[in-house]
């Protein structure tokens, strides 16, 4: 009997554990916030076409607002706030090393749990529903990267494509267990200190592949275990939420936002009649405006 078997009676068997490091509350603006995304997150991915799948999201308070499903587990850490500030105000540093720490912690449980994959997501984003299917299906490969996904302004009802998409955000990398095993320590567990975590872990990998992501791709090309494009747009960035590291604004071409997206990703919208005529009416004229300004006026792709 594989270990999860023993703490997940009933369920499929893992192939795929999405993990989401979630950001502190003393550096978030709104905690409740924070948590209502997170559950949006948590519903995207309980949408999947497999049964396959686990989430843990990693943070340091128990949300009250949240998703309850036998298939997520969210693990409650003690680590220290990673800086004074609060929202993008965070130092970048700051939150390479929380987000790196409290993922790899993630990765910890996703071992013990059997996974085969890991997929690094963050806690506000969403997934296609045929992501963790298609996954299953390709058991063996080094891994994946989302290199074409959307961008979506939080509360909108408009949409846009975004190419170079893991250049651009977290969730977007999928690896196989095997590359992760040579980077856990066999002294820490998933309830180590964060101290401890931190000063046992290859700093580059901590900081740099779990901590951020745009360098995941050369990383494990130049080791000899390249990953392979998703062949499908299986992600969408959330912007302007107001809890994001970044702070980044949605900024591509829109379109309005088809009921076949809305139910592929689990997209947290109602679309009418009545919404869909004032997306066309307001949302999609300023929002295209803005693009053009942008791309014709100050230059920017």
């Amino acid at each position: 009997m594989r270990f999860d078997a023993l703490f997940w009676p009933g369920i499929a068997q893992p192939m795929i554990v999405f993990v989401s490091p979630v950001r502190h509350p003393a550096t978030s603006n709104s905690y409740a916030r924070v948590e209502t995304l997170l559950k949006h997150t948590a519903a995207s991915i309980a949408n999947s076409t497999s049964d396959d799948w686990r989430y843990i999201p990693v943070l340091c308070q128990a949300p009250q607002d949240r998703l309850t499903h036998p298939n997520i587990d969210y693990h409650v850490v003690d680590f220290p706030p990673p800086d004074t500030n609060k929202g993008s105000g965070v130092p970048i540093e700051a939150v390479r090393r929380d987000k790196g720490t409290k993922t790899l912690t993630g990765i910890m449980k996703a071992r013990d749990a059997g996974a085969d994959y890991v997929m690094l997501a963050d806690a506000d984003d969403f997934i296609h529903r045929d992501l963790a299917a298609y996954c299953n299906d390709h058991k063996g490969e080094n891994g994946w990267y989302v290199d074409k996904g959307l961008m979506y302004p939080d509360g909108g009802a408009i949409i846009a494509d975004l190419d170079d998409f893991n250049n651009h955000c977290g969730t977007s990398i999928i690896l196989s267990m095997r590359l992760l095993e040579p980077f856990l320590d066999p002294t820490l567990t998933p309830t180590s200190p964060e101290e401890e975590i931190f000063a046992k872990s290859d700093q580059e990998f901590l900081q740099f592949i779990l901590g951020s992501h745009r360098p995941v791709v050369d990383y494990f090309e130049k080791r000899g275990t390249p990953l392979k494009p998703f062949p499908f747009r299986a992600s969408v960035w959330l912007t302007d939420s107001g809890e994001s590291h970044s702070g980044i604004r949605f900024n591509r071409r829109p379109r309005i936002v088809s009921r076949e997206e809305i139910e592929t990703f689990g997209l947290p919208l109602e679309m009418g009649a009545g919404r869909r005529l004032k997306a066309a009416a307001t949302e999609l004229p300023a929002y295209l405006a803005k693009h053009l300004i942008r791309t014709r006026l100050l230059g920017r792709g």
